[in-house]
C-alpha cells in the first residue's frame, strides 16, 4: 500500500509550492471572464488560477443560471473578485455589490474591478448586528474572517466596520431586484443570514452559500440549512457539477444553493 495516495501527494506538493511563493508576495495577472485579474499564487484561490485558469467553475456555472441581465447580485465575501467578475459580465444592465472586509484584499479587489462600471465594491463585513469588530487576517486571504477557523494560520487582526445586510443593503437597492446572494464568510454564515432576513423574505433571491463545519468554522451547519429552509427555500448541494437535494450535511459538499420554493412568495 503506498504511503501517500495521489490526492495527498498533490496536496503536499501544492502546500510546498505555496510556502515557497509566499515570501515573494507576487501579484500575477491572468485573464478571467474576459478581464485581467491580479492574484497571489501563494493562496489557495491564486494557485488554482495559476495552474488551471479556473476557480469554482462548476459553482459559477450554476450561479449564472439564476442571473438576469438587469438584476442585482450581492457578493458577500468577494475576496479578490473572481465571482464578481463573472457576475458582472452577465449583468450588462445590472449591478454587483461586492463586499470584502480585509483592507489588503479589498485593495486587490478594487484593482481587479476598476474597469467595471456595474460593480460597487464595499470595504465592510456583514453580521447579525452592527459595530466595529476584530477581523482575523490569515496567511491565505480567502481564509480570513470575523472568526479564527483554524484552517490557516492567523498572522494579525484588524478592526472592520460591520453592518447588518438589511440596514446596509435595503436603502442601497431601492426597488432593484436581487437575483442572487453569494455568501462565503468562513463560518459566519448564520450571522450574515440573520442580519439580512428582511431582505431575503422580501426579495427571495437564490442564495449560494458555503457552509463548512471543519474544526472551528460553522458551529452548526444543519441549523444554518434549516434556517434557510424555514424562509421558504429548498436546499441543494453541488455534487459533480449538478445540484442535488441536500440530505444530512457532509463537509465534502459545502457549496449549498437555496432555491425559493414554488408558492413561497
Amino acid at each position: 500500500m503506498p504511503l501517500l495516495d495521489s490526492r495527498s501527494l498533490l496536496l503536499g506538493i501544492a502546500s510546498l509550492l505555496q510556502r515557497m511563493l509566499r515570501p515573494l508576495r507576487l501579484r500575477v495577472p491572468r485573464r478571467i471572464a474576459g478581464h485581467r485579474i491580479y492574484f497571489d499564487p501563494a493562496t489557495d484561490v491564486g494557485l488554482q488560477l495559476l495552474l488551471t485558469g479556473r476557480f469554482e467553475a462548476e459553482a459559477l456555472a450554476q450561479c449564472l443560471r439564476f442571473i438576469r441581465p438587469d438584476g442585482v447580485v450581492i457578493d458577500v465575501g468577494a475576496n479578490i473578485g473572481v465571482h464578481t467578475l463573472h457576475y458582472a459580465t452577465h449583468l450588462p444592465r445590472g449591478t454587483v455589490l461586492a463586499l470584502e472586509p480585509s483592507r489588503a484584499t479589498f485593495a486587490l479587489l478594487l484593482r481587479n474591478v476598476r474597469a467595471l462600471a456595474n460593480v460597487i465594491p464595499l470595504n465592510v463585513a456583514l453580521a447579525e448586528s452592527s459595530g466595529v469588530r476584530p477581523f482575523f487576517i490569515a496567511v491565505d486571504d480567502a481564509h480570513s474572517g470575523l472568526k479564527n477557523t483554524l484552517r490557516k494560520r492567523v498572522q494579525r487582526q484588524e478592526s472592520v466596520a460591520v453592518f447588518t445586510g438589511d440596514e446596509l443593503l435595503i436603502p442601497l437597492l431601492g426597488n432593484r431586484r436581487v437575483d442572487l446572494v453569494k455568501i462565503d464568510v468562513e463560518g459566519f454564515e448564520m450571522e450574515v443570514l440573520l442580519g439580512m432576513k428582511q431582505l431575503i423574505l422580501a426579495q427571495k433571491p437564490v442564495i449560494f452559500c458555503e457552509i463548512f463545519g471543519g474544526r472551528a468554522s460553522n458551529p452548526d451547519p444543519p441549523a444554518t440549512v434549516r434556517f434557510c429552509v424555514s424562509l421558504g427555500y429548498e436546499a441543494h448541494v453541488l455534487k459533480a457539477g449538478r445540484l442535488t437535494a441536500a440530505g444530512l450535511h457532509d463537509d465534502r459538499y459545502y457549496n449549498y444553493f437555496f432555491i425559493p420554493r414554488r408558492g413561497s412568495d
